[in-house]
């Protein structure tokens, strides 16, 4: 029995959304959770900061295209979870949880029907807060893809990757809407 703890923390730890797979440099905050549904408060998605309330306390929310905050780590040590209808495991809000900008190999569950699943490309977060490589409908955030294992060895309809965070803030661009100011 003491070997499946062990592994979760050993082996697999790379396989957990929300873990850091390996040590090395990071930049981590405390921040509290206030996402308009809390049902996307989920290990492994990006975050950005909330500036809809009071300054004093540092919250954040789903990353909707704002100023990029982090992504959720720290499934093991963080709050407790509930899970909703679909037993997916979410943190609700006003819980305090850890946020990572900077570090690499940060294990995430990427969309599988992302266009590039490739090792360096660009990581892309959905209003949800969930990540993909696919621009479509997303915002981009400062990670490239570093290492992901084969689609049919993740959850269904994910990949289960690696990300390097070098930690800019990046903000929402503007739709191109063809107009070139003609």
């Amino acid at each position: 029995m003491a070997e499946i703890p062990n592994k979760l923390n050993t082996t697999m730890q790379s396989y957990i959304p929300g873990e850091i797979g390996h040590s090395g440099a990071t930049q981590v905050q405390a921040m509290m959770l206030e996402s308009s549904d809390e049902k996307n408060n989920v290990y492994g998605r990006a975050f950005e900061r909330n500036e809809d309330v009071d300054e004093l306390v540092s919250t954040v929310k789903e990353f909707e295209g704002g100023v990029f905050a982090g992504i959720m780590i720290s499934p093991k040590q963080g709050p407790g979870t509930r899970a909703t209808d679909d037993g997916e495991a979410y943190v609700p809000n006003g819980e305090v949880s850890r946020f990572i900008r900077i570090g690499d190999s940060v294990a995430v569950a990427l969309d599988a029907a992302g266009e590039n699943n490739e090792v360096g490309a660009q990581v892309y977060a959905k209003t949800d807060g969930s990540l993909t490589t696919s621009e479509s409908g997303a915002n981009p955030i400062p990670a490239i893809v570093q290492w992901h294992k084969p689609a049919d060895e993740g959850p269904a309809g994910k990949v289960l990757a690696l990300i390097s965070l070098q930690g800019q803030f990046v903000a929402a661009q503007e739709p191109d809407n063809g107009d070139n100011g003609d």
